[in-house]
């Protein structure tokens, strides 16, 4: 298929023949910005539903946290050479250590289900079974 441009001037000879073959078209140079919308929510969402199915929160992951913190307040009283509290608010526990480690009032708490058991003098932290 040829093209043919009519005559623009006076000066002008000859007509400009195109072909096919030597009409370029300009590269495509990316993505619509709705586009890239579209996919950042469809990803979003995605990540979103697997997040909740892969790594959901359980009440066994916050016992073992109150747990953890209990215990780092033990070493730390032991390591300081003084008192150490724990206080978590949310669930309404605090324990004090002394300078040895000793747990100054026992207690049971009940975290998530599980029963977190504070032994009066060791200290020792366990999940009544």
């Amino acid at each position: 298929m040829k093209i043919i441009l009519p005559k623009t001037s006076a000066t002008v000879q000859m007509a400009t023949t195109f072909t096919l073959k030597t009409v370029r078209r300009l590269p495509l140079r990316g993505f619509t910005f709705a586009e890239s919308m579209l996919v950042l929510l469809i990803l979003t969402v995605m990540m979103s539903l697997t997040a909740k199915t892969v790594m959901p929160y359980n009440d066994e992951s916050d016992a073992a946290r109150v747990m953890e913190g209990i215990t780092m307040a033990q070493i730390e009283a032991i390591r300081t050479d003084d008192y150490a509290d724990y206080d978590n608010d949310a669930h309404d526990i605090h324990v004090t250590f002394n300078h040895r480690g000793n747990v100054l009032l026992a207690g049971s708490f009940t975290v998530g289900g599980k029963d977190i058991i504070v032994s009066l003098g060791t200290g020792r932290v366990y999940v009544r079974p």
